[in-house]
């Protein structure tokens, strides 16, 4: 994956309200809002930066976490390759599926991470559903000493 670089340049967190007022529901959106070609200053070659904005809102008016930023991303050897992005982008609004995926793996990868320890800073709940560890309950106690590790 020729991703060079990943940036984020604006962070906004912030809770709404004291309490919840009825049934909590968090949505969350990630958005490409502009492509440009961009000239890298060590190689002299072009790459494609790709302006993102991740927006978790917790409705009805409970918080809102944005991230804002943009990822560099390599094109193949071929120059005209970012060029073809770019004005496709420009006509359409639109990107090429595979690459579309690579750069939400990539910028939800980080961005959760980031908006999860937003969360807990400002003390929303988690965007996403954390692991929870669930104890077995046991029926018979008796099969409890059958079970047992003896080592």
């Amino acid at each position: 994956m020729p991703i060079v670089n990943f940036t984020i340049t604006k962070i906004d967190a912030a809770r709404l309200a004291d309490e919840l007022t009825g049934k909590l529901s968090i949505k969350s959106d990630l958005k490409i809002v502009n492509v440009a070609e961009e000239k890298l200053n060590i190689s002299n070659q072009t790459a494609l930066k790709f302006t993102f904005e991740f927006v978790i809102d917790y409705e009805p008016k409970f918080g809102k976490i944005l991230l804002g930023g943009y990822l560099l991303y390599m094109p193949g050897s071929d120059e005209n390759d970012a060029k073809t992005v770019v004005d496709t982008w420009k006509k359409t609004k639109k990107l090429d599926t595979k690459l579309m995926e690579a750069l939400f793996n990539a910028t939800l990868s980080k961005c959760n991470v980031k908006a999860l320890v937003l969360s807990q800073e400002i003390n929303l709940p988690p965007h996403i559903r954390l692991p929870v560890v669930v104890a077995e309950k046991s029926a018979d106690k008796s099969n409890d000493k059958k079970n047992a590790y003896i080592g």
